[in-house]
């Protein structure tokens, strides 16, 4: 029985490890409304900005204080830009 909750125990850390390699839910949701933004407003180059966001937010979340760093500036960012992804039809984009 020992055996078997460490074994278990010891799978929902290495999840809760993969988890955290990525970048907040948020920023994800934040990104792929972004992108039909920036589609709507036939921006040049919009893959790369796209892309270079990703690389770098999901380079920051790697730590906690980085993840918790990332996860506000999507969080203002998504407030900042609220108004413009409705008014854009990009408001549920996901």
């Amino acid at each position: 029985m020992r055996t078997l909750v460490t074994i278990s125990l010891v799978t929902v850390a290495i999840s809760l490890v993969a988890c955290k390699r990525g970048m907040p839910e948020e920023c994800t949701q934040y990104l792929a409304q972004y992108d039909c933004f920036l589609g709507k407003m036939n921006t040049p180059g919009k893959e790369v900005t796209i892309e270079t966001m990703r690389t770098a937010w999901t380079e920051g979340s790697k730590t906690g204080a980085g993840r918790s760093a990332v996860l506000q500036a999507c969080q203002q960012s998504q407030a900042q830009m609220a108004s413009k992804f409705a008014e854009s039809g990009c408001g549920g984009a996901q």
